[in-house]
């Protein structure tokens, strides 16, 4: 029964009692049956049955339709909504919707239309790295931080390696240099590359020929080759090869 039919009845039945022509008991009768009537929705709504799938995924798995008012008691314990077997349904929200400023245009001819433009606008991020460069050996440094190898030593302050290990003398500190993958004070074999004899170590001499600015360290030094004080240090010296202004010359035959 609607509320509208429940005012309308009582309505009816207030205005009989006035005019005399229903007995009390009558008018109590239809009262408590409006009453009653009004409450069956109420009762019906509060008893209204939800079909839910019980312990899903489970052995215990059943179909059930349990009360409105325990719904939300058997979600919390595992349950979901619909009988069992049937996909669980899914709630989208929509994202935010973004309004952009329309323009109307209006043209008129024999018939007046009107068009209406929505521009699109598209956003893109772009992502920029920096990546930190560090400072090879042999560069000139100023801090350990700056050097790939983290290491800038206070006397030569130029960056190089923590450890004895070298593939080329920027890699050894100050005046190392890379003898045989070591970083050493000098020389220790025949032919490592040279500018002066305090490279090359022990009897090893800087064999340096002109235009030449660098040499190797060698035994004695060859024909032409300067930087000699005596003439046992030039290699032909059996042969007339003398030391003469610091060059190895041999004499004319």
């Amino acid at each position: 029964m609607s509320q509208q039919t429940s005012n309308r009845a009582f309505d009816d039945l207030a205005r009989a009692l006035a005019e005399g022509s229903i007995s009390r008991r009558r008018a109590l009768k239809l009262f408590a049956g409006s009453a009653i009537a009004a409450l069956i929705p109420s009762r019906a709504l509060a008893q209204q049955k939800v079909t839910i799938c019980h312990k899903p995924g489970t052995p215990e798995e059943k179909t059930k339709e349990v009360p409105q008012s325990a719904v939300d008691s058997h979600l919390d314990h595992g349950d979901r909504l619909g009988a069992c077997g049937e996909s669980p349904t899914t709630t989208t929200t929509a994202a935010p919707t973004t309004t952009s400023t329309t323009s109307t245009s209006t043209s008129t001819s024999s018939t007046t239309s009107t068009s209406t433009t929505t521009p699109t606008t598209s956003t893109s991020t772009s992502t920029t790295s920096t990546t930190t460069m560090c400072l090879p050996n042999g560069t000139p440094c100023t801090a350990n931080t700056e050097c790939c190898t983290n290491f800038c030593p206070l006397g030569g302050r130029t960056c190089c390696n923590t450890t004895p290990n070298c593939t080329t003398d920027v890699d050894c500190c100050g005046v190392l240099l890379c003898d045989s993958g070591r970083c050493n004070t000098c020389r220790t074999t025949r032919g490592g590359v040279c500018t002066s004899d305090s490279q090359c170590c022990g009897s090893l001499l800087c064999d340096i020929q002109p235009p030449q600015s660098s040499g190797t360290c060698q035994p004695c030094r060859s024909d032409f080759s300067v930087g000699c004080t005596l003439d046992s240090e030039c290699c032909t010296q059996s042969v007339g090869t003398t030391c003469q202004s610091g060059i190895c010359t041999r004499s004319r035959d």
